[in-house]
């Protein structure tokens, strides 16, 4: 069964109301349904790609606690790891209206119910799309320990990183403030890589040690301490498996479309004018 939202005509609410109601639904796996909201391809959709965990600030179905503050923010791809805050003072706000999460910096984070990289020494990707608002160091996401985690990892104004095991990485690239931007983080077992709209900006040899399953966080590092994101998250997604090329130009081509970011994405691109 498919079932297509069309927010053209229900709003940002409606498509709200009715992913909360489809996840109600048995036997229909969230990761086979197709929305078609504000700005979302209608074709081709991470799902494809088979996602160890899947966010959108906006199809997602979100739980609250008081006004806007998200307590859980529901995982896409049928695996449920939903994404939970249960103390009101570190809940993300959701903006309904722009159709993102809003971080504070501070106390802001969620906690997924399981990890979204495996434990052991296998590949992984994971892509956001993330606007960052102020020029300190900040956390995508992270698990695992002190001495054995891996961390998707935004640096200061100047660049992005990607710490595995607590091998620290500079700053690669250039990181805008206060504007979206398509991150994707791959690690292949034996090298890691950062592409930011649609650009490499870093690739370079690494073989790390076993992860440590632990303490997932969305927002924050894996020992609740600081430098948590203080910006606007649309989608956070993760993939147990380093993707060919062909797959990561069309998440990239999806995520582009799906927030009206296509302008991001280089010339040349195979998915710069239009969605795949």
């Amino acid at each position: 069964m498919i079932i297509d939202l069309v927010a053209g005509e229900m709003g940002r609410a409606g498509v709200d109301a009715a992913a909360s109601l489809m996840a109600a639904l048995p036997g229909l796996p969230m990761a086979r349904r197709r929305h078609a909201a504000v700005g979302e391809p209608s074709g081709w959709s991470p799902a494809e790609l088979s996602p160890r965990a899947w966010y959108d600030a906006v199809l997602s179905p979100k739980q609250f606690g008081s006004g806007s503050l998200v307590s859980r923010w529901d995982d896409l791809s049928g695996n449920e790891r939903h994404a939970a805050q249960n103390t009101a003072a570190f809940q993300p706000a959701y903006d309904a209206a722009d159709g993102w999460l809003e971080f504070d910096g501070t106390n802001d984070a969620l906690v997924p119910s399981s990890s979204l990289i495996a434990a052991g020494t296998g590949s992984f990707t994971l892509a956001a799309v993330y606007r960052k608002d102020n020029t300190a160091d900040r956390y995508v996401y992270s698990q695992g320990g002190s001495s054995n985690h891996r961390s998707i990892f935004l640096g200061g104004a100047s660049g992005w990183r990607f710490s595995l095991w607590g091998a620290l990485m500079s700053d690669q690239g250039s990181l805008s403030v206060g504007a979206d931007h398509i991150a994707i983080w791959t690690y292949t077992g034996s090298a890691r890589q950062i592409h930011v709209d649609g650009a490499q900006i870093f690739s370079g040899s690494y073989s790390a040690a076993n992860l440590l399953a632990s303490s997932p966080v969305i927002g924050g590092p894996f020992d609740n301490g600081a430098n948590r994101i203080a910006g606007r998250m649309r989608s956070l997604i993760s993939f147990g498996a380093g993707l060919s090329q062909q797959d990561r130009e069309r998440l990239e081509g999806y995520l582009a479309h799906r927030w009206s970011i296509a302008g991001n994405l280089p010339a040349g691109h195979p998915h710069k004018a239009a969605a795949p």
